[in-house]
C-alpha cells in the first residue's frame, strides 16, 4: 500500500490481517481488498464491547455475591445448630454432674449415719 497525505479514515478489522495493512485512506481502500470499516464505527463496536464486557463482569459479580451470601446463611445455619447441640450437651452434663453429686452427698450422708450407729453399738457393748 503506498503513502497518502490523506488522512486515515478506515481500519481493518479483520485480525488475521498484517497490522501494517490495518489502517488506509479512502483512495487505499480502492487499491486493496481488505474488509475496512470507518474509525467511528470501529470506535462504536469498541463501546459495544466494553459495554458488553462490563455487562458481562456485572452479571458474574452478581452471581459471585449471591453464592457468597448463600454460603454464608449456610454457615450461619450450620453454626446455629452446632452452637445449639453443644449448648445442650452441656447442659445435660451439668444435670448430670448435679445428680451425681447428690447422690454423692446422700451416699456420704448414708456411710456418716451407718458409721454413727456402728458407733454408738460398739460403745453400748
Amino acid at each position: 500500500m503506498q503513502q497518502t497525505q490523506q488522512r486515515n479514515n478506515f481500519a481493518n478489522v479483520n485480525h488475521t490481517e498484517p497490522k501494517f495493512g490495518r489502517l488506509a485512506c479512502v483512495e487505499c481502500i480502492q487499491e486493496n481488498p481488505f474488509q475496512y470499516i470507518s474509525l467511528k464505527e470501529a470506535n462504536n463496536m469498541w463501546n459495544t464491547f466494553i459495554g458488553q464486557s462490563e455487562d458481562l463482569i456485572s452479571k458474574h459479580n452478581f452471581r459471585r455475591e449471591k453464592t457468597f451470601k448463600m454460603v454464608i446463611e449456610e454457615i450461619k445455619q450450620l453454626k446455629d445448630y452446632y452452637n445449639n447441640s453443644l449448648s445442650e450437651m452441656l447442659s445435660s452434663i451439668d444435670e448430670q454432674l448435679i445428680k451425681n453429686n447428690k447422690e454423692f452427698l446422700d451416699f456420704l450422708k448414708l456411710e456418716n449415719k451407718y458409721i454413727f450407729i456402728q458407733m454408738k453399738n460398739k460403745l453400748r457393748k
